[in-house]
């Protein structure tokens, strides 16, 4: 994704697409569709999102997302929306975040 177009979501809540997988000793958990928020975008064009709901923070990097489409049934917060098509798949394992390259999200390279 365009470095500068990464920039103009500053603030905004994201959700993932792919949603992120949860596993949980080994074994695949239901998956929980997430709102995250955008904290900070560096000159490089990695951002760091914290989840909402666990105060989880994550990096991705500007080749790490597609593109990103607006939310607007979702603006009912005063924030502005969003989703991230991911080209990597972000993983909840055992408590911690990581991400690895794509699985589900192949479709978006």
């Amino acid at each position: 994704m365009n470095k500068n177009k990464i920039r103009e979501c500053l603030n905004y809540r994201i959700r993932f697409r792919p949603p992120p997988r949860r596993i949980w000793r080994g074994t695949e958990q239901e998956q929980v569709d997430d709102v995250w928020h955008v904290d900070s975008v560096n000159n490089k064009g990695v951002v760091k999102l914290s989840n909402i709901r666990t105060q989880h923070a994550i990096m991705l990097g500007s080749d790490h997302i597609h593109h990103f489409d607006s939310d607007p049934m979702s603006e009912t917060d005063g924030y502005n929306h969003g989703f991230f098509i991911l080209k990597v798949d972000v993983l909840f394992e055992g408590g911690q975040l990581r991400i690895e390259p794509g699985t589900l999200s192949k479709r978006y390279r």
